[in-house]
Formats: C-alpha cells, sequence, structure tokens
C-alpha cells in the first residue's frame, strides 16, 4: 500500500496521539499474519500506511510500540472489569476475585494474552489508576490481617508477576482452566494469607465477564482466527 507520510514537524501533542492511536489500532492487523517475537519496526511501518521516519518519531522500537498496544489494552481491560462490581468486605477476597477474573480473561482471548505477555508488567506506573485500587485492596488485606505486613508496591507486583507466569503457563502449555485457581491460590500465599483460606477464596463463584466493548482494540484482537496449534 502507499505510504501516508506525517513529518511530525509540529509539536502538536494532541496530533502525535492521534497517530500513535492509527498506528496502535493496526496491532490485529499484525498480529494475524505474524507472532509478536517476529514483528519488526518495518512491519508496523508497512501495514499501518506510514513511513519509517514517522514510526521512528512516534515509537523508539518495535518494542515501544508494543508497550502502547499494551497500555491501550490494559485500559480496555480496566473498563471492562469496571462493568463487574466486586464490593466484598473482605479484601482477601477482592484481590482474589480480581486476580481470578484478570487471568481468565486474558487466556480466554490468547492473542490478546500473547501481546500482554509481549512486554514487561513489572515496575508499574503508581498513577495507573486500577494498580492503584489493587493497591488499595492489598493495603486493606494487611490492616485486616489477612496479608502480611508486606509493602504494598510488592505486593501489587507479586500479584502481576503471578498473573503474568500463570498466563503464560495456560497459553503456552495448555494447562487446564483451574489452573488460573491453583495460580491465584499460591498468589494469595505469597501475599501472606495462609494456604487453606487461599484455597477456600479460590472455590468462591465468579461473575460472569461482560462483552468487550465493541469496536476496542481488545475486542478487534479477541475476534481473529488464529491457528493454536
Amino acid at each position: 500500500m502507499s505510504k501516508i507520510v506525517h513529518h511530525l514537524f509540529s509539536s502538536d501533542e494532541e496530533h502525535r496521539k492521534e497517530m500513535v492511536e492509527h498506528v496502535v489500532m493496526h496491532a490485529p492487523e499484525l498480529t494475524s499474519i505474524k507472532s509478536g517475537e517476529d514483528i519488526s519496526a518495518e512491519d508496523i511501518s508497512n501495514i499501518s500506511g506510514v513511513s519509517k521516519g514517522t514510526f521512528y518519531k512516534l515509537f523508539r522500537s518495535a518494542d515501544d510500540f508494543f508497550r502502547a498496544v499494551r497500555a491501550e489494552l490494559s485500559n480496555d481491560l480496566i473498563a471492562h472489569f469496571k462493568l463487574i462490581a466486586i464490593e466484598s468486605p473482605d479484601y482477601a477476597v477482592r484481590v482474589a476475585t480480581k486476580t481470578r477474573l484478570g487471568i481468565r480473561l486474558m487466556t480466554k482471548f490468547p492473542l490478546v494474552g500473547r501481546l500482554l505477555l509481549k512486554v514487561d508488567w513489572h515496575g508499574y506506573e503508581l498513577n495507573n489508576v486500577d494498580l492503584k485500587d489493587l493497591e488499595h485492596d492489598i493495603e486493606g488485606g494487611i490492616s485486616q490481617g489477612r496479608f502480611s505486613g508486606i509493602h504494598p508496591p510488592i505486593g501489587v507486583n507479586i500479584v502481576l508477576g503471578g498473573m503474568k507466569a500463570a498466563v503464560r503457563e495456560i497459553i503456552e502449555k495448555r494447562e487446564p482452566s483451574d489452573f488460573a485457581d491453583r495460580a491465584t491460590a499460591q498468589i494469595l500465599v505469597g501475599l501472606g494469607l495462609d494456604a487453606k483460606s487461599a484455597c477456600e477464596l479460590c472455590e468462591i463463584p465468579l461473575p460472569d465477564l461482560p462483552t468487550l466493548t465493541k469496536g476496542s482494540l481488545a475486542e478487534r484482537i479477541s475476534s481473529l482466527k488464529i491457528n493454536e496449534e
């Protein structure tokens, strides 16, 4: 296809954001033809119709592009989760439920999960509202005596790291569906909950996951037909 050249000499940040979104929204087309590990900056430039010069004004590298995709997917999934009310007064129940649902959501749509695995989940941004909410739940669990006196940001990374490992095992090694619950129990133990209570919390029935927002990046990627062999 012919190149769309946007030199971006202007400092207009709104225009830059629009261009970033334009390129990011081509992630579904990219991932339908290549695995994430094989996608280059040239592939991204070709499929999105921007010049390589423009690409490098928007992103430092293909990995930087995938970080932007991760951010967009995270926003989609956060909006998705806000449709599910988790109002338990027990903060350990809240952490367990969110963790189990998160693993299920990312493994229900393997291509979404693979894109999220492409980038590092650690060193999370404290300004991320959803992760602040998780940090608040961990703090609540500590105050209730459910979790150990762990530093809450470290607790958040225990949850994220455990989720990432679980998603990878389920997608790549095709672990059974109950693996999400077993992995969550281990995450809760890592936060300081006793093993018996952790297993009990992972047996609580979960709410159904709502439908992904129509037209969102997550929904577009989830609709792709991929070969899972």
